[in-house]
């Protein structure tokens, strides 16, 4: 049975990597997105681009799993 995120972290990259949205172009991924159980451990973890990673913002305001928003923490 698969787990279900119930929180998504995003987290500055900073490491070279490709952005995990399928048809992205882009190598530059600057955002790690952490998805997370209801305990707090990760179950996956991908590398996006900033304007992919802004969608899953917005998926949250429309009614998605809650995101932290870490990028810009540090």
């Amino acid at each position: 049975m698969a787990e279900v995120a119930t929180e998504i972290e995003l987290l500055q990259c900073e490491y070279a990597a490709r952005c995990a949205r399928v048809g992205c172009r882009r190598y530059k991924a600057t955002t790690i997105a952490r998805y997370l159980d209801n305990q707090g451990r990760a179950l996956r973890q991908l590398e996006f681009c900033d304007q992919h990673a802004n969608l899953i913002v917005r998926r949250e305001e429309r009614g998605g799993p809650p995101v932290r928003d870490l990028r810009r923490s540090r």
